[in-house]
Formats: structure tokens, C-alpha cells, sequence
């Protein structure tokens, strides 16, 4: 007689060891938080267990009652703690509408329940079941709130995951988990029968939820290994491909740098090209004996006007070629557009018409003086061989702050498309590989592009909200510590 309810807390003992199992797997990360959550209705079964060993070695009808309520209501706390449970396992998408009101309700359900009032101490349950009738025992009837509970209360948790209903018979592992929840529902629907007709039974609940504890941990971890396997492999997958893009990656890299000198060496040839037939045509023209002394001298002048062409060709390649090593000093801004437009005047002759506008506060910048006057002159003599006498270029200047750094933010604007031109010539990058995609425009803007690079800024077109496309300099005001130490 007294060793009977000893099982009670043996049950309750199993499903305490299964909580803090699925409580050591979450802390190690090997479960999800939605298999997880079953540690918690394995904790509320203990807990009904314990309650209903307790209910066993109750000697009156009012401990008896105070048992029978706390009993029920760890039922309901497991009912609600498998909510999540049972929605992450049936892949239910989040519904805070029904998990909400199935929390409401069993919270008003388990009220009156704690409050004494689903079961009278007044009315015992005498005659006992045919089938288990159990130790001797007092045991209270059922009240009609009590009735009226219990059933708000398993209403409120079918609410909550009742969409997966219709998955019980599809899915193997829901199949299982359909099986052991039939087993545990028919034990709950028989104690619920034994009190509704007042009869005293054996208590199978707690004995079923221990088949039930153990069964689901089974489905759970069977579930978790399954996903793990999948998981394996299409990580083994992903390791293969990413080996095999590393590999085409190498031998992209490998065949890159023939490409680009290739591309290179079409530029350069093209761009000599017209000087070298120049200096021919005036090199046979001074052959001539009875040439006269206009024509000679408009021969002589144009070979020194392509040789210096080819100079500066030169020049510019050896630029892009070599490191830049910038040597800083404070340089005036709209000082180095002028002396940039006036080495063009003396090289082509005209002037074109630049509007530069410098704030003040970005007047005076740490830079090479005679690299940015270098970068500014190829920028003008690229606009200049595409503008006409009405055409302009609109040079802006002014503050930026980032990343706690000042810049200046020199904006370049026309009126005759060449920001276009040559945001069409620009050097396109994708990934690691540089693609030259023009003539003599790409090969500029990759010299200016490699010297504001080398001062800790950036070049790059962007689209104005009119819808006119400009350039953009991002250049610091103040070079870095290091920069100015080593000059």
C-alpha cells in the first residue's frame, strides 16, 4: 500500500532527469529553442507527478483537494509549455494571435483551479473503478467550475496548434508523435471519465506521460541527427564547390595579368600610333630640298609638339606603372587648378572655360602638390579634346566628414557629356579582376584614380538627383601621422 505511490515519485524523478537533459543540450547549443521548450513540459509532468504522490499519502478530504488542484494545474502548465514546441515541430508559422489567447486562457483556467475550487472536499469519491480502483484513499469530486476549467483549458491549447492537425498523418516523425500523444489522450479522457462519474481510480496519466517523456525525447534527438546528417552533407557540398570557385578563381588570377597587358599594350600602341605617323610625314617633309622656310618650320614645330606628346605618353605610363610615393606638404586647392589650366593653355593654346569653386575651410590640404597638379592636368587635357568653344566644366569643393576624418569632396560636373565619356572609360573591377574597357580615358582615369588612391582617398561618378552624372573626389584634408613622419 505504501509502496504504490513511490512510483508516482519515481515517474516524477524520470521526467525531472529528462528536463535537465534537454536543459544541458540547450545550453550547449546542440537543440533548438523550439525542441528545447520540451525540457520545460517535462519539468511540469515531474512536477504533476510529485503533486500526485503527494495526492496518495493525503489522510483528508482537504489535503486531499489541495493536491488534486495542484495536480491538475501542472497538467496545464505542461499543456502550455508544449505549445512551441509542438508548433516549431509541426513548422507552423509564428501565430502570437492564438498563443496568446491559449496563454490567457489557461491562466484564467488555472486560477479558480489553485484557488481551491475545481474540487469539494464535501463530496468523496467512494465506490471504486472495476477495472483500478487503487489504494484506499480520499478523494474529492470534480466541481462544475472544475469541469468548466479543464475544459477551457485543453480548448485554448488546441487553439494554439491546431493548424498542424491536418499534418499528423502526413509526415513519419508526426505520424510517431500522433501515436504517443493517442496514448497519453486516451489516459487523460479515461481520469477525466472516472471523475465525471464519480468514480476512484488509479491515477494514468502520470503513468502514460512517462511512455510519452521518453518516446518524444526519442523523436526529438532522432529528428535532431537526421537534421544534423543533412545538414553534413550539404555542408560537404558547399566545401566541394567552394574548392572548385577557389580553384577557377586561381586560374582566372593566373591568366588576369596577360589579359590586362594585352589590353595594354592595344591602348599604348593606338595612342602612339598618331605621333609616330606625324613625325614621319615631317621627317619626309624636311627631306625636301626646295622646301620652303614656313613649311620647314611647321615641320620642325610639329615634331618637337609630338615628341613631347610621346614624352608625356611616356611619362603617364611610367606613372601608372610605379608605386606612388606621395610626398605631403600643405598645398593651396584652386592654386594647383591654376597652374593645371595654365600648362594647358601652353600645351594646346586655348583655355577652356573651368568654373572652380573651393570653400575656404577645404582651401589648404596635406597632399603632393605636384602629383594632384599631374592628376588635374590629365583630367583637363581628357575634357579638352572633347569640348567645344560653349562648353564648361564645374569644379565644386567642399567639406565631407567620415568616419570621424575630414575630406574635401570635390564635385566635377560639365555641360557636353564628358563625365559620361568617361564614366564609360572608367576601369571596371569585378571581384579581383580589372577589366581596361577604352583607350586613352581608361588609362587616365587609372593614373588619377592610383594617385588620389595614394593620398587615402577615393574616386568614383555618381548621379545627381536632376539625373546629371558628376565625378567624385573624396580627398582627406589631413594626411595621416605616419605620412607626415616619413617625409
Amino acid at each position: 500500500m505504501n509502496a504504490f505511490p513511490s512510483l508516482y515519485l519515481g515517474f516524477g524523478a524520470i521526467q525531472l532527469f529528462t528536463a535537465l537533459s534537454f536543459g544541458l543540450l540547450t545550453r550547449r547549443a546542440a537543440l533548438a529553442s523550439a525542441q528545447a521548450s520540451f525540457g520545460w513540459v517535462a519539468l511540469a509532468l515531474g512536477m504533476a507527478s510529485i503533486a500526485q504522490y503527494f495526492e496518495l499519502l493525503a489522510t483528508s478530504p482537504h489535503d486531499a483537494a489541495r493536491w488534486q488542484s495542484m495536480v491538475l494545474a501542472a497538467h496545464f502548465g505542461s499543456l502550455l509549455a508544449f505549445t512551441p514546441f509542438v508548433r516549431a515541430y509541426f513548422d507552423l508559422d509564428d501565430d502570437w494571435f492564438s498563443v496568446r489567447a491559449t496563454c490567457i486562457v489557461a491562466g484564467v483556467t488555472m486560477l479558480p483551479v489553485l484557488a481551491g475550487f475545481a474540487y469539494d472536499p464535501a463530496v468523496m469519491l467512494v465506490e471504486g473503478s472495476r477495472l483500478a480502483a487503487g489504494p484506499e484513499r480520499p478523494v474529492a469530486a470534480m466541481t462544475p467550475i472544475g469541469f468548466a476549467s479543464a475544459g477551457l483549458g485543453f480548448f485554448g491549447y488546441l487553439v494554439a496548434w491546431a493548424p498542424g492537425l491536418k499534418k499528423l498523418t502526413r509526415v513519419p516523425l508526426v505520424r510517431e508523435l500522433a501515436a504517443v500523444m493517442s496514448v497519453t489522450s486516451v489516459a487523460y479522457s479515461l481520469d477525466f471519465v472516472h471523475y465525471a462519474i464519480g468514480v476512484r481510480a488509479i491515477p494514468l496519466a502520470p503513468i502514460s506521460v512517462v511512455f510519452f517523456s521518453l518516446a518524444l525525447s526519442l523523436l526529438i534527438l532522432s529528428k535532431y541527427l537526421e537534421v544534423r546528417s543533412e545538414l553534413e552533407r550539404q555542408t560537404s557540398e558547399l566545401r566541394l564547390r567552394y574548392d572548385q570557385i577557389a580553384f577557377l578563381e586561381t586560374e582566372i588570377g593566373k591568366k588576369e595579368p596577360l589579359a590586362i597587358v594585352g589590353e595594354l599594350s592595344g591602348v599604348i600602341a593606338r595612342q602612339i600610333q598618331t605621333p609616330v605617323t606625324n613625325l614621319r610625314e615631317a621627317a619626309a617633309d624636311l627631306r625636301i630640298e626646295d622646301l620652303s622656310d614656313a613649311a620647314r618650320e611647321h615641320a620642325l614645330s610639329l615634331m618637337v609638339r609630338e615628341t613631347e606628346r610621346l614624352n608625356r605618353l611616356i611619362t603617364d605610363l611610367l606613372t601608372y606603372a610605379r608605386p606612388i610615393e606621395p610626398q605631403i606638404d600643405v598645398c593651396d586647392v584652386p592654386s594647383i587648378w591654376e597652374k593645371a589650366l595654365d600648362a594647358l593653355k601652353a600645351s594646346l593654346g586655348t583655355r577652356p572655360q573651368v568654373d572652380v569653386s573651393i570653400d575656404d575651410e577645404v582651401r589648404f590640404i596635406d597632399a603632393d602638390a605636384r602629383l594632384l597638379e599631374k592628376a588635374v592636368l590629365l583630367l583637363l587635357e581628357s575634357a579638352a579634346s572633347k569640348m567645344s568653344a560653349e562648353s564648361h566644366l564645374r569644379v565644386v569643393g567642399t567639406l565631407h566628414r567620415e568616419r570621424e576624418r575630414d575630406f574635401i569632396r570635390v564635385e566635377i560636373g560639365d555641360s557636353h557629356g564628358w563625365v559620361e565619356t568617361m564614366a564609360r572609360a572608367s576601369l571596371k573591377s569585378s571581384g579581383k579582376r580589372t577589366v581596361l574597357s577604352s583607350e586613352l580615358d581608361a588609362l587616365t582615369l587609372g593614373i588619377i584614380d592610383k594617385i588620389i588612391t595614394a593620398h587615402g582617398g577615393t574616386f568614383h561618378f555618381e548621379r545627381r538627383p536632376d539625373g546629371a552624372l558628376v565625378g567624385i573626389t573624396l580627398f582627406p584634408l589631413r594626411a595621416e601621422r605616419a605620412q607626415l613622419l616619413s617625409k
